[in-house]
């Protein structure tokens, strides 16, 4: 959306303000995919785990999350999950990127050369 451009209702109740967007779409998926791995308790988990592979000593500083907090981060990631589903920036479409990448090297590739497929 262009800064320039006229803002939207709020949709609040009786809210009058006007709302513009500041932040792009890829900031904002790779704030959620933070959230993801935030609420992650199985990669924590590893990443402690070679942590005090590492250092022996740590290992007593750090407390496994009782019942009610590991349920809440499951829940919170559970949500997480479920707006990143929704998101086109996990989509990747393999073949237009080779198509892309081949009529690249199409361009810079010396007369008579040879190409490698992708």
């Amino acid at each position: 959306q262009d800064p320039k451009s006229p803002p939207q209702a709020c949709v609040a109740p009786r809210c009058r303000a006007g709302m513009r967007r500041d932040v792009p779409a890829r900031a904002l998926h790779c704030q959620i995919v933070f959230f993801e791995r935030l609420f992650d308790l199985g990669l924590a988990r590893r990443r402690q785990e070679r942590k005090h592979a590492r250092d022996p000593e740590g290992q007593a500083k750090w407390a496994p999350l009782g019942a009610q907090a590991a349920a809440a981060c499951d829940a919170l990631r559970a949500h997480v999950r479920k707006t990143l589903a929704r998101s086109a920036f996990d989509c990747v479409d393999v073949r237009a990127l080779c198509a892309h990448a081949a009529a690249a090297g199409a361009a810079a590739a010396p007369a008579g050369g040879t190409l490698l497929a992708v």
